[in-house]
């Protein structure tokens, strides 16, 4: 699960506000654990694939990886193929809904988001089809929406149980993360500069992984 966090720091130029990009895994068991975070200059393609090909370096080459849930930015899909061509990347389910929203009327919203969550609940890939074929006459720029990405509607099938599916369809489980982050650095203001930011970013998300019973490669907490 990959997402960014942006952060007020000072630079020459005064304070900036510069985002943190963030990667998030779940285990087999089901625990949740962050994994790298590094900082850049904006969200774009050129930065996210600095952080898995950074991972990949390091080890994690996609090996037992089913999936990748991501927001629906633009700069995520482009980065992650040359790094991990044949792990399906999936749209954060709250994201591409409201993306879809934005190409209906608002009168029109109540009836296309439940229209939208049969195909996103639906048993299997030929019914989710099924569905948003019902929708192309009326909202033909909806559909096109839901379909820009062919790999992402068959991402959502791609678990056998349900408690996999329900775990990836969302990056809740991230943000979740980032508002503990807010909270914690709200009374700091700005950072005196990227080391700082980074250093109270890793102890903060290591006491995360520390209360989700992960282990920290170091001894450093928020406490620190």
């Amino acid at each position: 699960m990959l997402d960014g966090v942006v952060l007020a720091r000072k630079t020459g130029a005064g304070a900036v506000r510069r985002p943190v990009l963030v990667a998030l895994g779940i285990l087999p068991d089901g625990r949740k654990e962050i994994i790298d975070l590094q900082s850049a200059r904006a969200e774009s393609a050129a930065e996210w694939e600095r952080l898995p090909a950074s991972l990949h370096r390091r080890g994690l080459t996609g090996e037992g990886l089913e999936v990748i849930c991501a927001d629906s930015g633009n700069g995520l899909p482009v980065a992650l193929p040359p790094v991990h061509p044949d792990i399906p990347v999936r749209r954060c389910r709250v994201h591409k809904i409201q993306n879809i929203l934005n190409k209906v009327r608002k009168p029109d919203h109540d009836g296309v988001k439940r229209h939208l969550h049969d195909i996103m609940n639906a048993s299997n890939l030929t019914a989710a089809r099924r569905f948003a074929d019902r929708r192309r006459d009326a909202h033909p720029k909806a559909v096109e929406c839901l379909c820009d990405d062919p790999n992402d509607l068959p991402a959502r099938f791609r678990y056998s149980t349900p408690n996999g599916h329900r775990q990836v369809r969302t990056t809740n489980t991230i943000e979740r993360r980032f508002r503990e982050v807010g909270r914690r650095t709200r009374p700091m203001s700005t950072f005196r500069g990227c080391t700082s930011m980074e250093r109270v970013l890793f102890a903060i998300l290591s006491c995360r992984n520390k209360n989700d019973r992960i282990a920290a490669p170091f001894s450093v907490t928020d406490d620190s």
